[in-house]
């Protein structure tokens, strides 16, 4: 007899590079533990800072081990798939998001579980964030509403609630995207004919403790994951998609 699936499943990745990351990652899957639904994490392997025992010992937590991003989110969602109906991805850095709106971002999405949920980031809230970034994401906000012909949505936050069924799409990568694998996902969405919707909280920017070159230039190499995501997911052979 097979497991009955759970509704929904949280996945995620971990990489703790010193103690203040690894106290913040903890911190914050010990608070989605307390919603009850199961979690897997995929942690990197040989970390400088070892998180995986610590992960073992939070309740409705599964941990596997992988390395790089691309390995361990492939890893989390593929494990998150097959025990769930729907997935809620989050990084694990997020705990603000975790203890002010999971709960009520999943039981939004669980009334009617169709399609890819946002978490948008409210007006007053995207305006704190620093210029750069801002501009930067109004362009990814404007090329993903072009393209998938979709109204303007704030998909770089993070976070997201998708069917489990457009995770054996990410099978059909051409190459490693990084966090690009959001947009490949939200164009496969798009191309079901799912929809895309949104709730707006609101979420206070982390504190950036790199320097701001740093930190244009990290998120010039996200905008271009983004880019090289909507574009492999645009162009899976429609074959496939009518397979689905």
């Amino acid at each position: 007899m097979k497991n009955k699936k759970s509704k929904i499943c949280i996945a995620t990745v971990t990489w703790a590079r010193n103690l203040s990351e690894k106290k913040i990652i903890l911190k914050t899957l010990k608070m989605l533990s307390e919603l009850g639904y199961p979690i897997v994490v995929a942690d990197e392997r040989n970390a400088a800072t070892p998180l995986t025992a610590d992960l073992k010992k939070i309740k409705n937590v599964k941990v596997f081990t992988a390395s790089g991003f691309d390995k361990k989110a492939k890893l989390s969602l593929s494990r998150a798939a097959a025990i769930s109906d729907y997935i809620f991805w989050i990084e694990a850095d997020k705990f603000e998001f975790a203890k002010n709106h999971a709960k009520n971002f999943i039981n939004h999405y669980l009334k009617n579980p169709c399609g890819t949920l946002l978490p948008g980031r409210s007006a007053s809230s995207f305006f704190q964030y620093p210029k750069f970034q801002q501009t930067l994401e109004k362009f990814l906000f404007y090329i993903t509403a072009e393209l998938l012909s979709k109204p303007l949505l704030d998909v770089c936050y993070g976070p997201r609630i998708f069917p489990s069924v457009l995770v054996e799409f990410l099978s059909h990568l051409k190459r490693d995207i990084g966090f690009g694998f959001q947009a490949y996902l939200l164009a496969i969405n798009s191309r079901l004919n799912l929809p895309v919707n949104q709730i707006n909280y609101k979420i206070s920017p982390p504190p950036d403790i790199q320097s701001a070159n740093v930190i244009k230039l990290y998120r010039l190499q996200q905008a271009q994951d983004w880019i090289e995501g909507l574009n492999q997911g645009l162009g899976v052979n429609k074959n496939l998609i009518n397979c689905c």
